[in-house]
Parts: structure tokens; C-alpha cells; sequence
């Protein structure tokens, strides 16, 4: 790209006929455009420093465009650079801010060479302020507060579970949908939470169904959320029937009528594929079985979902059979059972006790070049109790979290160690990784 096409995209981007996200590929990183974006604010320089893994430097940005309707567009970048050079001219030197440099085998030579402030350059080793230490298998304030919210937001949904059960016509319903929706609650809970309530409260009620299918149908509640459900719950030919009644009340197309009667031929033909999981919903402090279904176009997200809640423990594991295997109960903090009469297996979370004897596990590993920590707290079955997940993109990071404790971490494929020249503060002792760093770090080690 000329200069001359470089200082027409300058103008565009200044007069806003042209955003970051329109700037052509080839001429993305040109340094003048680059500069003006920056100055524009839609170009915001992020984390930046040296990557041993990759032996480069790095600058993170963050691109930014505020669309017509006033919605924020946002996307990260990073560009690297083999040399400090050029990495340094890209920032226009400025290298301190948000940096860290930890592992740069060059660093020394470089501050001498240019002049750097070498103490002001290291002063972050990584861009982490937590550890491992920071993640327990205890209950954390937050938690608790947020166990806290849920039993508040169980009452409220006490409540307006009684309104919607008592609404015996379609004007009631829908009354009673629309003073739900101006309440604080329906920020947190969906309306379809009661609506499953309504039809799970007395399931062999027809007038109940007729009433729900007459709301469903009108065009008052997006009819897809629910109307699905409501072929596994109920007759499939049946919620058609009752779908062609009403649907002329509320005008709903011929398209849509299609889709229902496409989607109970799938259901019959056996193409809709369901998977059942269960939970304690900690927002609302009920119970869940959760059924969702999924057909050959749809393969990572359900077509239909079917929830059935709980208000008691007791009537949740009566419902399953005393089955909790997919069922996550974790967040059920005053749930005190003896989980041992029930069928559990290493699908099943429970919740924690101080007096519960655990076995804690812990993974480390590389993989696709990012670093990984599992950490797992399991009871003698083998059930989990607790986990945590941590990813990290840059190995001092990695190193920082572990506190150099990296001892049999699965380091098998990350060729970038070879890079390493300082590893006096990490411990490498029965990591998987290749025998020439064995080698390179002194380590004994047995081949495979």
C-alpha cells in the first residue's frame, strides 16, 4: 500500500467516515496509522513485555469502535517482534507501563546498549498478584455472600411462584407475566422459571394447559422458549392441536406453525437427543434437573430445554430416584446429607464440610501454547467436591501462580523451555519434559 493510500485511510479515520475494525489487513500495523488510531483512543496499548516461549516481545492492544447504536465493539491483538528494536519503535518507547520482562536472557545487555532503566524495566515478574495459596478448598466471603443473595431471591421467588399457580385464565397469566417483568427479580430470573413451575404444579390439569398454550401461543411470551418443552412434557399432538387453536388469537405466522409441526417429527423419529444434568441453583436456592435436547444441526446448543425444579432436597432426590450421578450440588453450602445412601460416581460434586476427609489433586500442564492448573478436592469415593481451573498465555505467569513449584507438570510439548536461561527459582523435579532439558536442567529422568 502507498503512502499516499496510508494518509487517505489518516483522513478517514479522522473525520470518522472509516473505523478501526475497516482499516485493511496489509497496512493494519503501518506505523502512522497505527499512531493515529492510539491518539483517536480506538487503539489502546495493553500488556506488553517478552515471552520466553516464544523468545519474542509482545505488545497486547485493544481495538475499540463505538457503533451507531451506541454499542461498544472491542477486539484484543498482539503483535510480536523478534527484536527489542523494533518492539520499541512500535511503542514509541514506551516499554515501562503494564511490562514485564522476566526471563529476557538479553535484558542487561539491552538497558546498557540503550540507555534503559534495567531497575524500573523489572519491577513487575509477571502480571499476576495471586497464587495458588489464594485457592482452597474453603468457603470464601464471596461465596457466602452470594449464598446470602440466593436465599433472599428464594423468597421473592416463593411469592410469584404462588401468583403464577394461581392464575386460573389467560388475562390472569398474562397480567401476571407483565407486573413480573417491571420487578427487581426478573433481572435475575427468567420468566420461564415459572412458567415450568405453572406446569409441573399440577401436570395433568388440561385446563392449566390450555390456559399456558393460549398465553404461549398469543405472541405474548417468545413461544420457542417453552413450546418445545412442552412436547416432551406433554402429547406432542395435543400442544399442535391446542398451538393451531389459539395461534390465530395472537396472529402467529404459518412459518412458526411449521417449525412446531418440523420439530415434533424430529422428536417422534427419535432426531432429537437429550442429556439430563442436575444442580443446586445457587441464585435461587432450588433444586434442578435440567433436560436439554439437541438435534444433528445443533450439536453445542440445545434446540429445547426442559427444567424441572425442586423446593427441597428431599423432594429432589425422591424425583431421581436417590440418583446424583451429572449432578452438581456444590453450591448447596446447608445441604447436610449422607450423600453415601445415594448412587454418586465421579460425575457427582458435592458440597463441602470441615469435618469431610478429602484427597486434593492437582494437574500442571502445557498444551496448545498456553499453560494450564487444575486443582481438585474429591472425598474418598471419588466424587468431586471442588474444583479450580486456571490458563495462563505467558510462562512467568505460569511460574509466578505455581510459585516455581512446577514439579510434575506435563511440560512435554512446550519446545520454548529450550529458551530458558535462568530456572535457579523454579523447580522442575519429575516434570515431563523432553530428556535434553533434563539435561540442560540437571534433572535426572527416566525415558519412555
Amino acid at each position: 500500500m502507498t503512502q499516499s493510500e496510508i494518509k487517505e485511510i489518516i483522513i478517514r479515520l479522522k473525520k470518522n467516515e472509516m473505523n478501526v475494525f475497516d482499516v485493511p489487513e496489509e497496512c493494519k500495523n503501518a506505523i502512522d496509522i497505527v499512531n493515529i488510531e492510539r491518539k483517536l483512543g480506538c487503539r489502546l496499548i495493553g500488556k506488553r513485555g517478552f515471552d520466553i516461549i516464544s523468545n519474542s516481545f509482545f505488545v497486547e492492544e485493544h481495538l475499540v469502535h463505538i457503533n451507531a447504536e451506541g454499542k461498544e465493539q472491542r477486539k484484543t491483538i498482539c503483535s510480536s517482534f523478534e527484536d527489542f528494536d523494533s518492539y520499541y519503535d512500535f511503542l514509541n518507547g514506551d516499554i515501562y507501563d503494564n511490562a514485564c520482562y522476566t526471563f529476557c536472557p538479553t535484558i542487561e545487555d539491552i538497558c546498557l546498549r540503550r540507555n534503559i532503566n534495567l531497575e524500573k524495566l523489572m519491577v513487575k515478574k509477571s502480571f499476576i498478584e495471586y497464587t495458588i495459596d489464594d485457592y482452597e478448598l474453603t468457603i470464601s466471603e464471596e461465596e457466602k455472600t452470594s449464598y446470602e443473595k440466593g436465599k433472599q431471591a428464594h423468597k421473592q421467588c416463593q411469592k410469584w411462584i404462588k401468583k403464577f399457580n394461581n392464575c386460573d385464565s389467560y388475562s390472569e397469566l398474562v397480567n401476571v407475566t407483565t407486573n413480573y417483568k417491571k420487578s427487581k427479580l426478573a433481572t435475575i430470573v427468567n420468566v420461564d422459571f415459572f412458567l415450568f413451575q405453572y406446569i409441573f404444579a399440577d401436570i395433568n390439569d388440561q385446563h392449566r394447559l390450555s390456559t399456558l398454550m393460549e398465553y404461549v401461543s398469543s405472541g405474548s411470551y417468545p413461544y420457542y422458549c417453552i413450546i418445545y418443552a412442552l412436547c416432551s412434557i406433554y402429547d406432542p399432538d395435543d400442544i399442535i392441536r391446542l398451538f393451531n387453536c389459539f395461534s390465530e388469537v395472537g396472529g402467529n405466522t404459518y412459518k412458526q406453525k411449521n417449525k412446531l409441526k418440523k420439530y415434533i417429527q424430529h422428536l417422534k423419529s427419535g432426531e432429537i437427543k437429550f442429556y439430563t444434568k442436575a444442580y443446586f441453583d445457587n441464585q435461587i436456592h432450588y433444586f434442578c434437573e435440567e433436560t436439554n435436547g439437541y438435534d444433528e444441526e445443533n450439536l453445542y446448543f440445545p434446540v429445547v430445554t426442559i427444567s424441572r425444579y425442586f423446593e427441597s432436597f428431599d423432594e429432589f432426590i425422591k424425583y431421581r430416584n436417590g440418583n446424583l450421578t451429572y449432578c452438581d450440588l456444590s453450591a448447596a453450602l446447608e445441604c447436610n446429607e449422607d450423600f453415601s445412601k445415594y448412587n454418586i460416581d465421579e460425575t457427582t460434586k458435592l458440597p463441602f464440610y470441615t469435618n469431610m476427609e478429602v484427597v486434593f489433586y492437582i494437574k500442571k500442564y502445557y498444551c496448545d501454547g498456553e499453560f494450564y492448573v487444575v486443582q481438585q478436592w474429591r472425598n474418598k469415593a471419588g466424587s468431586l467436591i471442588k474444583e479450580y481451573q486456571h490458563k495462563f498465555c505467558y510462562f512467568f505467569d505460569f511460574v509466578t501462580f505455581l510459585k516455581g513449584d512446577l514439579t510434575d507438570a506435563d511440560l512435554l510439548f512446550c519446545d520454548g523451555l529450550f529458551n530458558l536461561k535462568q530456572w535457579n527459582n523454579i523447580d522442575f523435579t519429575g516434570a515431563i519434559i523432553r530428556s535434553d532439558l533434563c539435561e540442560k536442567f540437571g534433572l535426572q529422568f527416566d525415558s519412555y
